[in-house]
Protein backbone atom coordinates (compact mmCIF):
# COMPACT_ATOMS: atom_id res chain seq x y z
CA UNK A 1 0.00 0.00 0.00
CA UNK A 2 1.58 3.41 -1.21
CA UNK A 3 0.84 5.95 1.21
CA UNK A 4 1.08 10.12 0.83
CA UNK A 5 1.62 12.86 3.33
CA UNK A 6 0.66 16.15 2.54
CA UNK A 7 1.69 19.41 4.55
CA UNK A 8 -0.64 22.21 3.76
CA UNK A 9 1.29 25.73 3.57
CA UNK A 10 -0.58 29.04 2.29
CA UNK A 11 0.82 28.64 -1.52
CA UNK A 12 -1.74 25.71 -1.73
CA UNK A 13 -0.94 21.62 -0.95
CA UNK A 14 2.64 20.02 -1.30
CA UNK A 15 3.65 16.53 -1.36
CA UNK A 16 6.19 16.26 0.86
CA UNK A 17 6.71 12.26 1.78
CA UNK A 18 6.12 8.85 -0.25
CA UNK A 19 6.39 5.86 1.00
CA UNK A 20 5.54 1.93 1.30
CA UNK A 21 3.19 1.14 4.29
CA UNK A 22 4.05 -1.84 6.43
CA UNK A 23 1.18 -4.11 7.52
CA UNK A 24 1.61 -3.07 10.65
CA UNK A 25 1.36 0.58 10.01
CA UNK A 26 -2.06 0.08 7.93
CA UNK A 27 -3.95 -1.54 11.22
CA UNK A 28 -5.82 0.56 13.83
CA UNK A 29 -5.53 0.59 17.20
CA UNK A 30 -8.79 1.68 18.13
CA UNK A 31 -10.59 -1.52 19.34
CA UNK A 32 -13.86 -2.52 17.54
CA UNK A 33 -16.84 -1.03 19.06
CA UNK A 34 -15.14 0.64 21.25
CA UNK A 35 -17.00 3.59 23.45
CA UNK A 36 -14.15 6.49 22.55
CA UNK A 37 -15.86 6.56 19.29
CA UNK A 38 -18.99 7.51 20.54
CA UNK A 39 -18.82 9.36 23.82
CA UNK A 40 -15.72 10.88 23.48
CA UNK A 41 -15.01 12.52 27.22
CA UNK A 42 -15.78 16.20 27.40
CA UNK A 43 -13.11 18.68 27.92
CA UNK A 44 -13.55 22.34 30.10
CA UNK A 45 -11.45 23.42 27.63
CA UNK A 46 -13.03 22.48 24.96
CA UNK A 47 -16.49 24.34 23.20
CA UNK A 48 -19.09 22.45 23.61
CA UNK A 49 -20.75 20.67 20.20
CA UNK A 50 -23.02 22.53 17.91
CA UNK A 51 -24.56 19.48 16.74
CA UNK A 52 -28.39 18.84 17.64
CA UNK A 53 -29.80 15.66 17.77
CA UNK A 54 -31.98 15.05 14.85
CA UNK A 55 -35.29 14.94 16.74
CA UNK A 56 -36.58 16.14 19.94
CA UNK A 57 -36.81 12.99 22.50
CA UNK A 58 -39.65 13.92 25.11
CA UNK A 59 -39.74 12.09 28.76
CA UNK A 60 -41.53 9.57 29.25
CA UNK A 61 -45.12 10.61 30.29
CA UNK A 62 -45.13 14.49 28.69
CA UNK A 63 -45.12 12.55 25.31
CA UNK A 64 -47.95 14.59 23.03
CA UNK A 65 -50.54 12.45 23.15
CA UNK A 66 -51.96 10.78 19.93
CA UNK A 67 -56.14 9.93 19.09
CA UNK A 68 -55.83 6.07 17.97
CA UNK A 69 -57.02 6.48 14.32
CA UNK A 70 -60.40 7.34 13.90
CA UNK A 71 -60.74 8.51 17.36
CA UNK A 72 -61.04 12.53 17.41
CA UNK A 73 -62.32 15.03 18.91
CA UNK A 74 -65.30 16.99 17.97
CA UNK A 75 -65.87 20.54 19.57
CA UNK A 76 -69.14 21.58 19.96
CA UNK A 77 -69.78 23.74 17.05
CA UNK A 78 -68.66 20.79 14.49
CA UNK A 79 -71.18 18.62 16.10
CA UNK A 80 -74.03 21.32 15.71
CA UNK A 81 -73.17 22.02 11.99
CA UNK A 82 -73.05 18.14 11.42
CA UNK A 83 -76.34 17.94 12.71
CA UNK A 84 -77.71 20.98 10.96
CA UNK A 85 -76.41 19.06 8.02
CA UNK A 86 -78.13 16.05 8.79
CA UNK A 87 -81.32 17.59 8.59
CA UNK A 88 -80.44 19.47 5.58
CA UNK A 89 -80.80 15.91 3.63
CA UNK A 90 -82.97 14.04 5.90
CA UNK A 91 -85.24 12.05 4.19
CA UNK A 92 -86.43 14.52 1.29
CA UNK A 93 -85.68 14.32 -2.46
CA UNK A 94 -82.42 15.07 -4.19
CA UNK A 95 -83.16 17.73 -6.48
CA UNK A 96 -81.98 16.66 -10.07
CA UNK A 97 -79.98 19.81 -10.29
CA UNK A 98 -78.02 18.73 -7.28
CA UNK A 99 -74.90 16.56 -8.55
CA UNK A 100 -74.16 13.38 -6.94
CA UNK A 101 -70.71 11.88 -7.29
CA UNK A 102 -69.44 8.69 -6.69
CA UNK A 103 -66.22 7.95 -4.35
CA UNK A 104 -66.21 4.56 -4.26
CA UNK A 105 -69.01 1.10 -4.30
CA UNK A 106 -70.32 2.41 -0.98
CA UNK A 107 -69.52 6.20 -0.44
CA UNK A 108 -70.75 9.33 -2.19
CA UNK A 109 -70.73 13.09 -2.37
CA UNK A 110 -73.28 15.11 -2.16
CA UNK A 111 -72.31 19.02 -2.73
CA UNK A 112 -69.69 18.68 0.32
CA UNK A 113 -71.25 16.54 2.15
CA UNK A 114 -70.20 12.67 2.44
CA UNK A 115 -72.35 10.36 2.43
CA UNK A 116 -71.59 6.29 3.71
CA UNK A 117 -73.81 3.59 2.46
CA UNK A 118 -75.48 2.35 5.92
CA UNK A 119 -74.86 -2.08 6.00
CA UNK A 120 -72.49 -2.98 3.04
CA UNK A 121 -69.13 -2.43 2.56
CA UNK A 122 -67.82 -2.97 -0.91
CA UNK A 123 -64.17 -3.28 -2.10
CA UNK A 124 -62.03 0.04 -2.16
CA UNK A 125 -61.19 1.26 -5.81
CA UNK A 126 -57.34 -0.47 -5.47
CA UNK A 127 -58.96 -3.70 -4.85
CA UNK A 128 -60.63 -6.64 -6.96
CA UNK A 129 -64.08 -5.47 -8.05
CA UNK A 130 -63.70 -2.11 -6.48
CA UNK A 131 -63.96 0.33 -9.57
CA UNK A 132 -67.08 -2.34 -10.86
CA UNK A 133 -68.86 -1.83 -7.76
CA UNK A 134 -67.78 2.29 -8.02
CA UNK A 135 -69.54 2.03 -11.28
CA UNK A 136 -72.57 0.37 -10.52
CA UNK A 137 -73.20 2.72 -7.80
CA UNK A 138 -73.01 5.29 -10.19
CA UNK A 139 -75.39 3.70 -12.55
CA UNK A 140 -77.95 3.10 -9.63
CA UNK A 141 -78.04 6.84 -9.16
CA UNK A 142 -78.54 7.58 -12.33
CA UNK A 143 -81.68 5.32 -12.42
CA UNK A 144 -84.36 7.91 -10.86
CA UNK A 145 -85.00 9.38 -7.79
CA UNK A 146 -83.07 9.67 -4.74
CA UNK A 147 -84.26 9.73 -1.73
CA UNK A 148 -81.52 9.86 1.43
CA UNK A 149 -82.15 8.86 5.09
CA UNK A 150 -79.23 9.64 7.60
CA UNK A 151 -78.88 7.54 10.27
CA UNK A 152 -75.76 9.50 11.95
CA UNK A 153 -72.14 9.81 11.38
CA UNK A 154 -68.92 7.29 11.13
CA UNK A 155 -65.78 8.04 12.81
CA UNK A 156 -64.33 9.30 9.40
CA UNK A 157 -67.30 12.13 9.66
CA UNK A 158 -69.07 11.29 6.78
CA UNK A 159 -73.30 10.81 6.58
CA UNK A 160 -74.10 7.04 7.52
CA UNK A 161 -77.52 7.09 5.50
CA UNK A 162 -79.68 4.49 3.76
CA UNK A 163 -80.08 5.61 0.54
CA UNK A 164 -83.04 4.81 -2.00
CA UNK A 165 -83.35 5.19 -5.59
CA UNK A 166 -86.71 4.85 -7.03
CA UNK A 167 -87.71 3.26 -3.92
CA UNK A 168 -84.87 0.54 -4.23
CA UNK A 169 -82.74 0.30 -1.21
CA UNK A 170 -79.34 0.75 -3.01
CA UNK A 171 -77.27 -1.42 -0.60
CA UNK A 172 -79.61 -4.15 -1.08
CA UNK A 173 -78.97 -4.08 -4.74
CA UNK A 174 -75.43 -3.94 -4.56
CA UNK A 175 -75.52 -6.46 -2.08
CA UNK A 176 -78.00 -8.88 -4.00
CA UNK A 177 -75.66 -8.26 -7.00
CA UNK A 178 -72.33 -9.42 -5.35
CA UNK A 179 -70.86 -6.35 -4.44
CA UNK A 180 -70.50 -6.97 -1.07
CA UNK A 181 -67.15 -7.97 0.68
CA UNK A 182 -67.28 -11.09 2.71
CA UNK A 183 -66.93 -11.02 6.04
Amino acid sequence: MMAMVLSGATAGWNLVHASRLTASDGESTIQKNCDLCWSPAVNESSPPSTLQPHRQHHPSGSRPHRLPKGRYKITPYQKQAQSSALGRISGRRIPANQPIHTIDGDTLRMGAERIRLRGIDTPELTEPRGPEARQRLEQLLKEGPIRIVPHGQDVYGRTVADVFVSGRNVADVLRSEGFAKAG
